[in-house]
């Protein structure tokens, strides 16, 4: 039976295996998902039409992308060491087309597992108390605290514009402070990891922990499984700074560090 016009296959993920093996209906909506190998490399796959997925529900577009990564995580675990695909890549046609693919790639696909082989990604966010981050820069800044301080003893209309250029003051230190945490956890980081990427400062926090907080510092960073405790103990240090929290996450699959070739 030949291949029919619009069908396809959804790619999850590159690793290590010769067999063809069923991983279970663990895809998008629920699809059957498989292992397609060509000599020791194999893509997980699901099949599926030759055209994205495509909804006017954020709701649903995020369904999409968990299960999708449930389906990476899942692989790791009986794989090992895969490289991932970012949602929604789809390759026309069927097995055979997967096969062709893999063959064609098979020297750098082969060559970027053994060089991810052992490491995985995390993610260091470091947050700030502003409050906090005030208090210390008043007590290192004579000048700034004697302003603050004389501001108390002046009449109603000269201390609001007063205090107008202290607040000014404050929020060029503190914003330059954050720079300079953020260079600070930045080189630490890099000094212990294969590879770092250092990401915007997203503004949504993670979890009540770190509410009321500022973002400093957002990073990716690929490491090997004996540089983790290091790191986190690295870390710990930094988390025992009055006020700063470090979140410390991971392992995850190389999304940000894999180098896939050409993927369609």
């Amino acid at each position: 039976m030949g291949v029919e016009m619009d069908e396809g296959r959804y790619l999850y993920a590159i690793m290590r295996t010769d067999r063809e093996e069923f991983l279970g209906a663990i895809g998008l909506d629920g699809s059957e998902v498989w292992t397609v190998p060509y000599g020791e490399v194999a893509a997980a796959i699901h099949r599926c039409q030759a055209r994205p997925y495509v909804s006017e529900a954020e709701s649903q577009i995020k369904d999409w992308v968990i299960e999708h990564n449930y389906v990476i995580d899942v692989a790791t675990e009986r794989f090992g060491t895969v490289l991932p695909f970012s949602f929604d890549v789809i390759l026309r046609g069927d097995d055979e087309a997967v096969r062709g693919w893999i063959e064609r790639r098979h020297a750098a696909l082969t060559s970027e597992l053994e060089r991810l082989s052992g490491k995985a990604e995390y993610t260091v966010q470091l947050f700030c108390d502003e409050s906090a981050l005030e208090e210390e820069i008043l007590r290192e800044d004579e000048d700034l605290a004697a302003q603050k301080e004389s501001i108390k003893s002046r009449p109603r209309g000269s201390s609001y514009l007063l205090q107008r250029g202290l607040e000014m003051r404050l929020r060029d230190a503190i914003r330059s402070r954050m720079n300079q945490l953020e260079e600070e956890i930045g080189q630490m980081v890099e000094d212990l990891v294969d590879e770092i990427k250092v990401q915007p400062r997203r503004t949504i926090l993670p979890d009540e922990r770190f509410k009321g907080m500022r973002l400093v510092a957002n990073i990716c960073c690929l490491l090997s499984d004996e540089s983790v405790d290091p790191l986190g103990r690295a870390l710990d240090l930094l988390n025992s700074r009055k006020g700063l929290a470090v979140r410390f996450t991971g392992p995850w699959a190389p999304f940000n560090f894999a180098r896939l070739p050409e993927e369609s």
